[in-house]
């Protein structure tokens, strides 16, 4: 069973973007980003990649992750 909260604010809308698809958007082939913390989740982290391999900016361009010990290792490979 799940902890039930009250009186929990609701963040505004888009707080809970965490800029990678930013960062991914400037990165070069061969470019690489370590990412600790919020995004260490490896299906977060691959449903980033999915969300925005699909946009615009995404199209073309592709990923690969690795674990590091204290989270993740992206790097541009097309």
């Amino acid at each position: 069973m799940f902890e039930i909260e009250k009186q929990v604010p609701v963040p505004p809308y888009g707080t809970a973007r965490t800029g990678l698809a930013a960062t991914l958007k400037n990165m070069d082939v061969g470019d690489s980003v370590h990412l600790c913390g919020g995004l260490t989740d490896k299906n977060r982290l691959s449903s980033a990649f999915s969300g925005f391999t699909k946009t615009k900016a995404g199209a073309g361009k592709r990923f690969t992750q690795r674990k590091t010990s204290d989270g993740f290792r992206i790097w541009r490979i097309a």
